[in-house]
């Protein structure tokens, strides 16, 4: 059976994301939904899309298996709130809201409706990342003592949502990541130390973190209005494990008196293994677990309303 797809959101992750079901024998983009109709039938004749719309409400008249949501981030609670009441599962492009109250609220519908809502936080799901989990299990530097993420992105596109105050700016959109590496590597036991930003106009534009999780030190650093390599680094008592491109990794490297490299290349795209994993059953994510989403709501939100 062919497994239907709408789209609610026609930019630059949207087509990303279409890119990647085209690659995907059982699935398909049947509908895809934006505030400009253009926009939106532009998308859809690229990528052969049968249905478009400029009101995700008439899209989801339609007999659709699964939404998917890539748009503003500000606006992702009340159209996933709408699609689930309708009893469909929904994929939510990160961050899944703006706060802890809405995810929750979320995360509760989905389990009285007995669908699935998932986080996509596609970082989690590349193979590279999964070996990294596998690796961690057999403690290969020792206990862990301290884990820095770093990903800044000069970005300056002034007009894009990235900009709107309402949507989080760089630690909603780029730490988010950061983030729920942490979570899924240390737990959801924390604590937070301190924390810069730089602001303005309301917008983050850069956030140092300073956490600790069961006394693991941990570092979370994200912005918009530098350039820095982005990385993983996890330091413990016998040795080093680094990451490159953490938030889409393809291969790290264990350092002890020796360097063991692993590369593991994506099955299609960075996109390709979470969309697999959310097709897979209606229920819970195993990776992205309704506590992880949670926890990382949690932690955004304290990070966001910490005194500076």
């Amino acid at each position: 059976m062919m497994i239907r797809w709408g789209v609610i959101g026609a930019g630059n992750i949207a087509t990303r994301f279409l890119k990647t079901i085209k690659n995907i024998d059982d699935q398909e983009v049947f509908a895809i939904s934006s505030r400009n109709l253009q926009k939106a039938q532009s998308v859809a004749a690229h990528f052969n899309v049968p249905h478009s719309y400029d009101d995700y409400h008439e899209m989801l008249k339609q007999d659709l298996n699964f939404i998917y949501i890539a748009t503003p981030h500000d606006s992702h609670f009340q159209i996933a709130k709408e699609v689930l009441e309708k009893g469909v599962p929904v994929l939510i492009e990160k961050p899944m809201t703006m706060s802890l109250a809405q995810t929750k609220e979320l995360t509760d519908l989905a389990k009285e409706k007995g669908v699935k809502v998932m986080e996509a936080l596609k970082s989690l799901y590349t193979p590279a990342y999964r070996k990294l989990k596998e690796v961690l299990e057999k403690e290969p530097i020792g206990r862990i003592i301290k884990v820095e993420t770093c990903i800044c992105n000069l970005d300056e596109r002034f007009d894009s949502y990235l900009y709107n105050p309402a949507c989080g700016g760089s630690l909603y959109d780029i730490g988010v990541y950061n983030v729920a590496c942490l979570v899924d590597i240390l737990g959801s036991q924390y604590q937070i130390k301190d924390v810069k930003k730089n602001e303005r106009d309301g917008v983050n534009l850069y956030t140092l973190a300073l956490l600790d999780f069961n006394g693991v030190t941990a570092i979370v650093e994200c912005g918009i209005d530098r350039k820095k390599a982005s990385m993983m680094k996890i330091i413990g008592d016998k040795g080093i494990i680094e990451v490159p491109l953490m938030h889409r990794p393809v291969e790290f490297s264990v350092i002890q008196d020796h360097i063991t490299r692993y590369h593991q290349d994506y099955e299609y795209d960075d996109l390709y293994s979470q969309v697999i994993a959310f097709t897979k059953n209606y229920y819970e994510d195993k990776i992205m677990t309704y506590s992880k989403s949670l926890t990382v709501a949690k932690i955004l939100e304290e990070i966001r309303d910490y005194p500076c």
